[in-house]
């Protein structure tokens, strides 16, 4: 074959500067504390049957999105021959709770967030009859109530077992439905009412605000995502390799050595898996601009969070980890176990009756001369 017979070869075009840092930013890095997690929520799910709420806190960047994504694949993978039976059914359920203003939420979008989730044709048209609901809860509006209803009437038809709500701290944030306990029981009873189990996710103030309710204390379960501790060495090891990770995805000559940089990409991300992705997509994306093949710890400082920035974060991770400290207690305190094991205090003096001028008990009052709880025969 001649030279002027040979086919024509043509270089395919390089990928542009989007379509790198597109790339870049759709990777999903499995690390070992989301493995945990996703294994301990996954758990509760399945086979805690008292368990109406589960929720997932931890810091900004500790990766609770990534890991509601794969939770979400996992369980869409298992249902797969109910699908095929029933190509209307969705087993699992995935929203996101939008802030609606300072100190505010609108569960009405929420809901109808939801109905369009699940491809209801009528998303947009429900709750605006005139029809009075059946039960209106504390917090809630009326049309609220109403669209509610109709999502617990949708979830029921499509068989809808999960409901995974991201950024829920915006709910119990809110202002204008009510107090946290309020918002909480609103999702309590769609939960009841439907049989689905409800995934929460967000930030420490989902754990702090259930635990001012003993009853929802008693059917829910937190599970903490935690970020990575320079001082433990397993953890220290753990970022680290997902750090040499993420460089080695991001296609370039070259990349800061890891290892002798390891206390700055640290500190620099506070140990959040989340934090250090997005860090190194905006050091990436200089790197590109300045039609540079390598990356330089010159771009990692030039596009680090700033100092009272990571400080602020810090904060607020300190406070949510001395309070999920609290649920990782493995052993009864001992001035509790007594408690229990006791039983009635003998030597507990009796409770004086109550005045009451009017002479009628109020509902709840004891009558006088009952004997003390406990009193011995």
């Amino acid at each position: 074959m001649s030279t002027d017979e040979r086919p024509l070869v043509f270089a395919a075009p390089l990928p542009s500067i989007d379509e790198r840092l597109a790339k870049f930013h759709g990777l999903r890095i499995k690390h070992p504390k989301q493995h945990v997690a996703l294994n301990r929520i996954s758990f509760l799910l399945n086979y805690s049957p008292s368990v109406e709420l589960v929720v997932l806190a931890g810091p900004s960047g500790a990766g609770k999105s990534t890991l509601l994504i794969h939770l979400v694949e996992m369980f869409d993978a298992a249902s797969g021959r109910q699908r095929d039976d029933d190509p209307a059914r969705v087993v699992i359920l995935y929203s996101v709770a939008v802030a609606s203003g300072h100190r505010a939420f609108d569960f009405r979008r929420l809901y109808r967030d939801a109905l369009k989730a699940l491809r209801d044709p009528f998303a947009d048209a429900r709750g605006r009859g005139s029809d009075e609901p059946r039960v209106v809860l504390h917090g809630e509006t009326r049309g609220s109530a109403r669209l509610r209803e109709d999502l617990e009437k949708e979830f029921r038809s499509r068989g809808v077992l999960y409901w995974i709500i991201d950024e829920a701290h915006h709910i119990v944030r809110g202002g204008k439905s009510g107090a946290p306990g309020d918002q909480y029981d609103i999702l309590k009873s769609l939960a009841q009412t439907t049989g689905a189990k409800l995934v929460l996710s967000g930030t420490y103030d989902l754990p702090e605000y259930l635990a001012s309710s003993g009853q929802l204390a008693r059917r829910s379960e937190t599970v903490q995502i935690a970020r990575y501790h320079w001082s433990v060495a397993a953890d220290r090891e753990a970022f680290l390799k997902v750090v040499n990770k993420l460089f080695r995805e991001m296609g370039l000559r070259e990349t800061p050595d890891v290892k002798a940089n390891a206390p700055t990409l640290f500190a620099g991300a506070i140990g959040c898996v989340g934090i250090f992705k997005d860090w190194a997509a905006r050091a990436l994306a200089l790197a590109l601009q300045q039609g540079s093949d390598t990356l330089t710890m010159d771009h990692m400082h030039a596009t680090r969070l700033s100092q009272q920035q990571l400080s602020t974060i810090l904060e607020d991770v300190e406070e949510g980890e001395a309070f999920m400290a609290l649920f990782g207690q493995d052993e009864f305190d001992s001035s509790l176990l007594n408690r229990i094991l006791r039983g009635p205090d003998k030597e507990r003096p009796r409770r004086a009756a109550p005045s009451n001028k009017s002479g009628a008990r109020k509902p709840g009052e004891r009558a006088l001369g009952r004997d003390a709880v406990g009193s011995p025969q």
